[in-house]
């Protein structure tokens, strides 16, 4: 039998085909290797081959009328087949194919194409099916981003990579994916994994193996196929979710002989004549056999720089990057993920660093830590706790997520990996901002997550807040202590450049945040501030942070702009009331906005007092009475300002999922001593509809 005719008996073009047919075809097919993300096929290139994938994974992308990004359709595993639309039709290829593993095809020319369809007309039968099908479902296509399907970990120690991958893997299926695997390239030691909860599964490697053509490479291998035998004490201590709206790519597995049982998997993979090492070149047809099976799959590569290590990397689509926050250690990382990039040629994807606060560290910015690792689109995150804490975090099942802060952080890439990423855009508003912290505890007290915060204004220093502590309750308890009761906020000054000079907000921003970075934060977060010389909306994450909330919320004529390098900044409310675009623009897949904007406000109606007060009886004359009811200059000012962003927060309603918009017409923009008030309008108002809420995000299965 020839040495292709095991592959083209799997590809349903040639189901009708017999053994005979099949070894008389099979040396029309040449044998052509790819490696990982280059392009197989280009839009509307002419299309020269027929492409049968004998091992690795290629994503079909189509251009994005809206973006930059191509954006993807189908992923494709061995035994699928690309290309015969065109050469049938004549008409150039309509949709990009990249590779996303390292992949081999066998491929077909146009003119052995065009005498395999002269010779069996079965053939041409099941093309013309296949092509009637497609033409179909082309207008149909589900157009999604990318979305991480192999994810490698690299830590600097080889316990926290591990400790880390299985984290992951039991986020993701809390988090609604059905089945996990994590490809245990390093071979954590067996009495971890029994610790942990894992145990020899029923479901053997073999068992798959028997019943799939995966070449004659990986029938050598041998391995342990592991299962984690507490899904349902986890389960019972944190709801398993499920969104409900699509996020993944739908697969069609091949194969009815094998059980796809839902869970959460460790793989163990030796060669019988490689002393427990998996060849090199046998990875990526491993990747792609797995990845047919498994929603995600997560590669633990531990610390050591191998060969096999970095091809590992190189296969991801996204890469985490575990380390500690000193200086010396981040260079030391730094170093490493080179030495990997230089192994394999190859340039790491989508890394993504999750760091351990030290007491040792120095305050250091997003630009230093890029600076040395010269990746300019590191998303980099940071664990609350310690390292030597984290080391600390108990086997036993119920424990896995014992610690609150250490799960918020795993469950949020977890989410950004599945296509769940949850922000939350806080308006400006002055003292009607207390509203957020409302929002805040009561989606707190419903476990709604937060994953990304985006600021303006009075929503920029709840927002920071929040982003620093990870915690409502404690938003609120150091809100309350630093602004609602300090003792006046405003220094009024002549006014030559605004009404107030801002030394005393400063200061209380300055208590809050002290030296903190926002590479410290324990959410992303990002604030918006508008440039006063350009009239450009500008968003910053980096740098000290009291300077980013003084900048956002510099009213303009009342405090003075900030001078943020070659920029002088005002409140971010100018422009972009509730920032949920910025949220789109990074990213977040869905949006909840608070709205602290009142449609009309109150100052102008009379107040009803009566008229044996001193104000009603000053009342009588009606100079005195102009004087008292009607606004000040501080009211004609941001009112005439929120006038202005009523209108554009309504244009920016087309990024937000779901709005939250309290009763605060009631309360003065400049009260900053009435908190308790609205901070339960914003409570109320959240509570309201956070039915509507939850079925939007989530339904618990």
């Amino acid at each position: 039998m020839h040495k292709f005719a095991s592959t083209l008996h799997n590809v349903p073009l040639f189901d009708d085909f017999d053994d005979r047919e099949i070894d008389e075809i099979a040396p029309y097919f040449k044998l052509v290797k790819i490696k990982n993300n280059r392009n197989v096929v280009k839009f509307n290139e002419e299309g020269e081959l027929l492409y049968i994938l004998k091992y690795g994974q290629v994503k079909v992308l189509i251009p994005n009328d809206i973006g930059d990004d191509d954006q993807v359709v189908a992923t494709l595993g061995p035994g699928k087949y690309f290309g015969e639309m065109s050469l049938m039709t004549g008409e150039p290829v309509s949709a990009t194919v990249k590779t996303s593993l390292d992949s081999e095809f066998l491929t077909l020319d146009r003119e052995k194409f065009q005498l395999l369809l002269k010779r069996y007309s079965k053939l041409s039968y099941k093309i013309s099916m296949i092509l009637a099908k497609r033409l179909r479902e082309r207008n149909i296509t589900n157009r999604q981003r990318v979305l991480p399907e192999k994810v490698g970990v690299f830590a600097d120690d080889d316990m926290t990579s591990a400790r880390i991958s299985c984290l992951l893997g039991l986020s993701l299926y809390l988090e609604g994916l059905d089945r996990v695997l994590i490809l245990d390239i390093q071979y954590s030691n067996e009495d971890f994994l029994k610790e942990f909860g894992f145990v020899e599964a029923q479901e053997k490697l073999a068992s798959y193996i028997s019943t799939h053509d995966i070449g004659t490479e990986l029938k050598s291998m041998q391995g342990v196929l592991y299962e984690y035998t507490h899904k349902e004490s986890l389960i019972n201590k944190i709801p398993r979710k499920q969104m409900l709206y699509e996020s993944r790519y739908k697969r069609k597995l091949s194969g009815e002989k094998y059980s796809y049982l839902p869970g959460v998997y460790v793989l163990q993979v030796y060669e019988s004549n490689y002393n427990n090492i998996i060849a090199i070149d046998h990875l990526s047809p491993l990747l792609g056999l797995v990845a047919e099976i498994y929603d995600v799959v997560i590669l633990n590569v531990g610390s050591k720089v191998t060969g096999l290590c970095a091809k590992a990397i190189s296969q991801s689509d996204m890469c985490l990057l575990i380390g500690e926050k000193r200086p010396d250690d981040l260079v030391n990382l730094g170093k490493k993920t080179h030495e990997i990039s230089m192994l394999e040629d190859w340039n790491i994807k989508s890394p993504a660093m999750v760091l351990f606060p030290s007491q040792e560290s120095p305050v250091m910015s997003f630009e230093d830590i890029k600076k040395i690792f010269e990746f300019d689109d590191m998303v980099i995150r940071n664990f609350p706790s310690s390292k030597y804490d984290f080391s600390k975090v108990s086997f036993k099942p119920d424990d896995h997520f014992s610690n609150g802060s250490l799960n918020r952080v795993m469950a949020s890439i977890a989410r950004e990996i599945t296509g769940k990423t949850i922000g939350l855009a806080l308006g400006g508003g002055g003292a009607r901002g207390y509203a957020h912290i409302g929002a805040l505890k009561l989606l707190e007290e419903e476990h709604i997550p937060i994953d990304i915060v985006a600021g303006s204004s009075m929503g920029s220093l709840i927002g920071a807040a929040y982003c620093m502590t990870g915690s409502a309750v404690e938003t609120e308890r150091i809100i309350r202590k630093e602004l609602a009761e300090h003792p006046n906020i405003f220094d009024f000054t002549v006014p030559l450049r605004s009404f107030v000079r801002g030394k005393r907000i400063s200061r209380v921003a300055k208590n809050i945040f002290g030296d903190m970075t926002f590479s410290d934060m324990v959410i992303p977060f990002y604030v918006v501030c508008v440039d006063l010389i350009t009239g450009e909306e500008v968003i910053i994450n980096d740098g000290p942070v009291h300077l980013a909330v003084m900048a956002s919320s510099a009213i303009p004529g009342i405090f003075k702009p900030v001078r943020w390098h070659d920029k002088y900044l005002v409140d971010g409310s100018v422009i972009n009331k509730v920032p949920a675009n910025v949220l789109n623009k990074y990213k977040a897949d869905l949006v909840i906005s608070v709205n602290v904007t009142p449609d009309r406000e109150q100052f102008a109606k009379k107040n009803g007092r009566k008229s044996n007060t001193l104000s009603g009886m000053l009342r009588r004359w009606s100079f005195l009475r102009d004087l008292l009811d009607e606004p000040s200059v501080f009211q004609i000012i941001t009112r005439s300002l929120s006038i202005t962003n009523t209108q554009m927060s309504r244009v920016g309603a087309q990024f937000t999922n779901f709005e939250i918009k309290p009763a605060i017409e009631k309360f003065d923009f400049l009260n900053f001593k009435n908190f308790d008030p609205i901070v339960k309008a914003g409570e109320q108002a959240t509570r309201k509809n956070i039915s509507v809420l939850k079925n939007l995000i989530f339904s618990v299965k």
